[in-house]
């Protein structure tokens, strides 16, 4: 109770270091879903289904061939894959410790890629999937060597599309981008990567601690020309609005 009361609304730039870890273990706590989706592969049901024909048919065969009930099967639902891309550049400072605890919440026994990114994008699953929250965070900014830096948002999402091994991680998944869409890239860049990611994603979830501000509007180049692919943008700069997240990410 006394975390709900104090930090709760607290936004993430007002939190000390010990605060954002009693906030991130409230975030992992929230994770209590997962988004699912439909599979091409069926699994017997006892009714309310398709009908089995050929199954059917197999089983009238202990009954003389007089089909005494038809069997059904229903599509088999699979986790959907999800995958957090993380802004750790300088702007982005006092709220990405933050994300990096969502990312842990869905990286650790879930089906979830992380990554981290400044100038250049870096895959951090492995890390941050410690057995200590704590640990985890650290290492990560360890291992981000172009943190608090610049941002090349644009063409760290490209890099992101185009590598051999990642790009196939975003198809069909969830993605969720947390940042305040400042880039130093080109706007028409970042439009047209935005653009790729919203044909190849099941949905995109942007998190822009800004978007909390009074009055605020996405004029900065970048997250204008990203916006319009967005299936959700949400403030998610407190941990009261963090369920808001959650709630975008596992719906179903």
């Amino acid at each position: 109770p006394s975390l709900v009361d104090t930090d709760a609304d607290r936004p993430f730039d007002s939190l000390d270091d010990r605060e954002l870890e009693r906030v991130g273990a409230l975030i992992e706590e929230a994770v209590t879903r997962w988004p699912h989706r439909r599979s091409r592969r069926q699994r017997p049901t006892h009714s309310r289904g398709r009908v089995a024909l050929r199954r059917s048919m197999q089983r009238s065969m202990r009954t003389g061939g007089d089909v005494v009930a038809l069997l059904h099967t229903r599509p088999r639902r699979q986790p959907r894959p999800v995958v957090i891309v993380v802004d750790v550049s300088g702007s982005m400072e006092s709220y990405a410790r933050a994300y990096l605890h969502l990312g842990r919440a869905l990286a650790v026994g879930r089906r979830a890629e992380v990554f981290a990114f400044a100038t250049r994008l870096s895959r951090i699953t492995p890390s941050i999937r410690l057995r200590s929250p704590a640990d985890a965070i650290e290492h990560v900014t360890d291992a981000v060597g172009d943190r608090f830096s610049g941002t090349r948002l644009a063409s760290s999402l490209r890099t992101l599309l185009h590598h051999r091994v990642w790009n196939t991680s975003v198809r069909g998944a969830v993605v969720v981008i947390c940042s305040d869409g400042w880039d130093a890239d080109d706007p028409e860049l970042l439009e047209r990567t935005m653009r790729r990611v919203s044909l190849i994603a099941h949905r995109v979830v942007w998190i822009n601690p800004r978007a909390a501000t009074a009055g605020f509007e996405p004029l900065t180049g970048g997250m204008a020309a990203a916006l319009p692919y967005c299936d959700r943008f949400l403030p998610g700069n407190t941990a009261r609005s963090m369920q808001d997240v959650v709630d975008a990410i596992t719906a179903a």
